[in-house]
């Protein structure tokens, strides 16, 4: 079976096996490890459905552009794609996105068409069967759920603490619960027993007999160390995060970028008319000024969106850190502090500018013993000298301007040691001015790196 594909690209052999897996099932689980893209897959099984053209995604806020940037990319039908920009409205294409808190306020417009396929991306999100969203998605009672011809769930993470979080999905996408009912599933794989104030099932008992069932059944999991020698050494992604009321600042972003190119070009030109001409070398000088105060209201626009950005950047975060350590980089101060702030409860290692080099030893050794999840780090305090090969997770909440400076903050985790392929991610907020100059700059340090032999990815 050759497996549709836009030309230019190409699946890696197990996501063509996931694929396969799921276009052979009318509801399946994708629970791949992060970073071995299962977005591409469920847009891949997609692209094999021809009849497949009206279709629902729902997924955390923060990935909704991502799941555009991506659809697009990948999709081979020439599908129309957006996600919702409000509570009010489905988007008029052929690919909705929706994030799981709007389903509910949008469910009789979601009711009114009839959709092929639908995806649950990150869908430990309807773990709980009493709450809001899982009832809506997923039905309860004699309430039917979101109605499909197919559905194709997806998380790294199917267990987020007990097995007993897995029932909400077995009982979606196999209704005889495995073989099992309710009270069979808990007694056998999660050690349930009647207490005194009810049934205790936070237990765990016969994983194996529950993996075996899972993987014969619906789910689909393979992790990075069981598909190494297909995965490049490293890997880096572009993350659009949805502006959700950001807009203007975001248009400010590029106007005062703008505003920094049309001088720099207006300085380039009168240096090089320069010359012994007093006038022009007066224009020159007060070019430079005019360039001066450019530059410092583009960084100042660029550091205001980054604050705007911060919410995503954390849920992006919490999501990641499920399933291992992260070293996230920033740039400015206030944008590290807010990550900081929001992110207390997780332990946590700062090394910022004003870090004693004492205390960067501990941080270091602390998080590659296990000690901290999670190193959150300025990108030039911690672009060199130290290893945190702990972690084969990078995410950049800001860009710098210098591929090398990004390549550096990279290859702390990217480095000798390293057992695992690194995934290096960049949150960029969609239409801003970073998310222009994301793909520029992996470009350039893929560039660089080919030029050292060094085995990419993009």
């Amino acid at each position: 079976m050759t497996l549709k594909v836009p030309v230019g690209l190409q699946y890696l052999p197990y996501q063509e096996d996931g694929i396969k897996f799921a276009s052979e099932r009318d509801d399946s689980l994708i629970a791949d490890e992060m970073g071995l893209g299962k977005t591409v897959q469920s847009i891949g099984v997609i692209n094999q459905s021809p009849d497949a053209r009206s279709i629902l995604i729902v997924c955390p806020k923060s990935l909704k552009a991502n799941w555009r940037n991506e659809f697009l990319k990948w999709d081979v039908k020439g599908l129309t794609v957006d996600y919702n920009r409000n509570t009010k409205a489905l988007p008029d294409t052929d690919v909705v996105i929706l994030n799981y808190d709007v389903v509910n306020k949008l469910r009789k417009q979601i009711d009114s068409r009839h959709w092929d396929v639908l995806i649950a991306d990150e869908c430990h999100y309807i773990k709980n069967q009493k709450s809001t969203r899982t009832k809506t998605l997923l039905g309860h009672g004699n309430k039917p759920g979101v109605e499909a011809d197919r559905r194709i769930f997806m998380t790294g993470t199917p267990i987020m603490n007990r097995p007993s979080e897995l029932w909400t999905l077995v009982r979606a996408l196999d209704p005889t619960g495995l073989g099992n009912g309710w009270m069979r599933f808990h007694q056998r794989y999660c050690n349930a027993y009647k207490g005194r104030w009810g049934w205790d099932t936070t237990g765990a008992s016969n994983l194996d007999e529950l993996n075996q069932k899972l993987n014969s059944s619906f789910m689909i999991r393979r992790l990075k160390s069981e598909v190494l020698t297909q995965l490049p050494s490293k890997t880096r992604q572009v993350i659009a995060l949805p502006p959700n009321g950001s807009s203007s600042l975001i248009d400010a972003e590029w106007q005062a970028f703008r505003d920094h190119e049309e001088i720099k070009a207006e300085l380039k030109e009168a240096v090089q008319l320069a010359g012994t001409d007093e006038s022009v070398q007066e224009r020159v000088e007060q070019l430079k000024t005019h360039y001066k105060v450019a530059f410092s209201e583009m960084a100042q626009a660029r550091k205001t969106v980054a604050i705007a950005k911060v919410p995503h950047v954390v849920e992006h975060t919490r999501n990641a850190l499920e399933q291992g350590s992260i070293v996230l980089f920033a740039h400015h101060l206030e944008v590290i502090r807010r990550i900081v702030d929001e992110l207390k409860d997780v332990p946590t290692g700062l090394i910022i500018g004003d870090t004693p080099v004492s205390r960067r030893q501990e941080i270091v050794q602390e998080f590659q013993s296990g000690k901290l999840k999670l190193i959150i780090a300025g990108l030039r305090a911690a672009a060199e000298g130290i290893t945190l090969t702990a972690s084969s997770h990078v995410i950049f909440a800001e860009l710098d301007w210098t591929p090398a400076r990004m390549s550096q903050a990279e290859d702390r985790v990217h480095r000798i040691g390293q057992e695992k392929p690194v995934l290096i991610q960049h949150l960029v907020m969609d239409a801003s001015l970073d998310a222009n100059i994301a793909d520029k700059l992996i470009e350039k340090q893929i560039i660089a790196d080919r030029a050292l032999n060094v085995a990419q990815a993009a």
